[in-house]
């Protein structure tokens, strides 16, 4: 699960949400969207481009 922040420069940096406690409904509530990785895939590293499927459309932001 990630969030979206936009950079100073043009484009979107996508973040982690930190796991809750209470499981991953609230983790999930909190987020954006999510990275699909490929299952040979074992991290991804920071500054690496990555697409983010994000959960809600309508009102999203748009990387410009």
């Amino acid at each position: 699960m990630v969030n979206l922040k936009r950079k100073k420069t043009k484009g979107l940096i996508a973040e982690p949400v930190p796991a809750a406690v209470s499981g991953a409904i609230t983790t999930l509530a909190k987020a954006d969207g999510f990275v699909e990785i490929s299952e040979d895939v074992q991290f991804i590293d920071a500054g690496e481009q990555v697409t983010v499927k994000l959960f809600e459309t309508e009102g999203h932001m748009q990387a410009s």
